[in-house]
């Protein structure tokens, strides 16, 4: 197991984000270790969406600062923008693969905008990637529509992790996915921690999930951060918010 070093490598400051007529965020804080894992949950309305796009530089927050490696993404020029992006991965819920490139394809793509190599050696690093997520080679070859709910995940993560990332965003990524299915990308997560040296920031309301893979788990809600810890610690918290969040059957799974 990777402990997590002192360094902070994301670090959210006095965040604040105005949407439809209300304040999403009023001062969020929190931040993430090298080689760690830390999950955003909360109840819907919440914002954990809000604060992925913010910290992807895909929103301006209304106030506060996002530093990624030591670099504030809310007030960064292109140069520095693309610096940090090109050291970050994403996978998004839906997995947004591109229908009409093939799995082998769409692995490549990141490589072939942002890394100098011949035709022939990305596809060997995407073919490598496809292998890496537990994959069979030949997965490489079928388009998404050809490929299952669990494969279509395990394929956005391929692409995800193409260069070599270390920084990796995945939002809800075992939604749609049956438990089993859900529980082997738990582990596969894991498991890529620890042989790629990751460090983790994903969005999730499953709940199972939240016991296995994070390191620490941090609530929103109010406009801000209700609890950051361990699970056990998070749902042992005695605010109403998150007691009403985990009180449901669908809370209560998983319970440990």
């Amino acid at each position: 197991m990777i402990k997590p070093s002192t360094e902070t490598i994301v670090e959210v400051t006095g965040l604040k984000n105005f949407l439809g007529g209300r304040w999403v965020h009023e001062g969020l804080n929190f931040n993430l270790r090298r080689g760690e894992i830390i999950a955003i949950i909360g109840g819907s309305g919440s914002g954990k969406t809000t604060l992925l796009r913010a910290i992807l530089m895909l929103l301006k927050p209304a106030a506060g600062s996002i530093k990624v490696f030591d670099i504030d993404v809310t007030h960064c020029n292109a140069a520095q923008a693309l610096s940090v992006q090109k050291r970050w991965g994403v996978l998004f819920q839906n997995g947004a693969l591109f229908s009409s490139l093939t799995l082998l394809e769409n692995v490549a793509y990141p490589l072939k905008e942002y890394a100098l190599l011949p035709a022939a050696v990305q596809a060997e690093v995407a073919a490598l990637k496809i292998v890496l997520v537990g994959l069979e080679p030949d997965a490489g070859n079928k388009y998404p529509a050809e490929l299952s709910g669990g494969m279509q995940k395990r394929g956005a993560l391929a692409r995800a992790i193409a260069l070599d990332p270390e920084l990796l965003f995945l939002d809800e990524p075992t939604t749609g996915l049956d438990p089993n299915a859900a529980g082997d990308l738990d582990r596969l997560i894991l498991k890529l921690r620890e042989s790629l040296g990751l460090s983790i920031i994903m969005v999730s309301h499953d709940v199972d999930s939240l016991w296995v893979v994070p390191d620490r788990v941090i609530f929103l809600g109010e406009g801000t951060v209700l609890a950051d810890g361990p699970m056990v610690d998070v749902v042992n918290s005695d605010h109403p918010l998150i007691q009403e969040f985990f009180s449901g059957p669908r809370g209560r799974k998983g319970g440990h």
